[in-house]
């Protein structure tokens, strides 16, 4: 499974604490009140942001969304930035992706 997958990776590469692993019946605004995490990791069948991941962030502007195609070969980490300052904006913008040979542009470049 594509959850156990991704744990198992955070667990053993990253300095993460794991607060909850959820499946579609749980109620994901309790967990939020209740641990307060700083992201949350979800699958979706079709590669594409329903609008209830958007109002998530919208409810929960300090949290960042990592949306995963639930083949594991896409994903998408989505955060609200706020009011953006000039040099926020072009830290954003320019803060491209690196590849394994330190150029930035696309993954699959």
């Amino acid at each position: 499974m594509l959850s156990d997958i991704v744990r198992d990776i955070l667990e053993a590469k990253a300095n993460v604490e794991i607060v909850a692993m959820l499946n579609t019946e749980d109620p994901l605004e309790d967990v939020l009140r209740r641990q307060a995490p700083d992201l949350v990791i979800v699958s979706e069948a079709e590669f594409r942001l329903p609008a209830a991941w958007l109002d998530l962030l919208e409810a929960h502007p300090d949290l960042r969304l990592l949306a995963i195609s639930s083949a594991g070969h896409r994903g998408a980490l989505c955060e609200v930035l706020g009011n953006v300052r000039p040099q926020e904006l072009v830290t954003v913008v320019t803060s491209g992706r690196r590849g394994p040979d330190g150029r930035t542009g696309p993954a699959d470049s």
